[in-house]
């Protein structure tokens, strides 16, 4: 895939604030400064990328919920014509949260269902209660049934480790007849965000050939304007520029951001370490 004219995904941190310890979260092991996006940041970077970029995750390595202004920068995104595609840990998914996020329109809502087992999934995430996070989850689903208006999608993902992979049918027998035309569920990759956390599935190791194409179409943005390569960036270990400094275009089409591309492209490494990691990760 060759280099898009700009980004039509972008993953845009509105914070790395999080009140979980998940096992396989690198938020737990970030030094970067931690914050909010501000409505300064969310403004330039919504306004460059009008009628240009399609999708956007508003989240990072933080919980989406806990910022005070969600619902109206959600609403300000999808003004935009940018579909929006929020991940949250459940945790704060009231039924005025979804009820809201229904509202907004926003296009999907990710929520985690590692286990069904209340021991493994409050030991895989600390501090997280599994009994709030299923009430959570089952009850924007009931509302998501009931509300023929809504054309939010919610999509359960199982994130596999080596204890609860066998569980993945059993949890798409259960719910897939309840996210009936709405939903589904899916098991996500397992990553270590380029070894910030252990791997906690061993799985298939995938071969590597050295290719990436998230730069050429992908673009992450931190809360406080900070350009990276892709969300597996956990402290701009691959900045780019930030917003605040020149346009999105300008970072996009820079001659560093190049140089990373072809480091990808031509599997050379040597001035970009970060995708090295990345991209070897799976035959070590």
């Amino acid at each position: 895939m060759k280099k898009l004219d700009y980004p039509t995904h972008l993953n845009l941190e509105l914070t790395n604030h999080c009140q979980l310890d998940c096992a396989c979260c690198p938020n737990r092991v970030i030094k970067r400064e931690r914050g909010f996006l501000s409505w300064e940041v969310l403004g330039k970077i919504v306004e460059e990328s009008r009628g240009k970029t399609k999708t956007c995750h508003p989240h990072g390595l933080g919980e989406p919920l806990l910022h005070p202004e969600l619902f109206e920068m959600l609403s300000y995104i999808k003004n935009a014509g940018i579909k929006v595609w929020l991940a949250t840990n459940a945790m704060l998914l009231t039924e005025d949260v979804s009820d809201k996020l229904f509202d907004i329109g926003v296009d999907e809502i990710i929520l985690p269902l590692w286990s069904m087992k209340k021991d493994t999934y409050e030991r895989l995430r600390e501090n997280v209660s599994f009994d709030v996070v299923m009430e959570n989850i089952n009850t924007c689903i009931q509302l998501r049934s009931l509300r023929k208006d809504a054309e939010t999608r919610i999509l359960l993902h199982v994130v596999p480790t080596d204890e609860t992979y066998n569980e993945f049918e059993d949890i798409k027998k259960t719910y897939l007849p309840l996210l009936e035309d709405f939903g589904t569920v899916e098991r996500k990759g397992y990553s270590t965000f380029a070894k910030s956390v252990p791997r906690l599935y061993a799985g298939l190791k995938v071969p590597f050939n050295g290719r990436c194409m998230l730069p050429n179409w992908n673009v992450t943005t931190y809360w406080n304007g900070d350009v990276v390569l892709c969300c597996h960036d956990v402290d701009g270990f691959s900045k780019v520029g930030n917003v605040m400094e020149t346009s999105m275009k300008e970072i996009w089409d820079s001659p560093l951001y190049e140089e990373y591309r072809r480091s990808i492209r031509e599997r050379d490494f040597s001035c970009n370490p970060f995708c090295g990691r990345c991209l070897k990760e799976d035959n070590e």
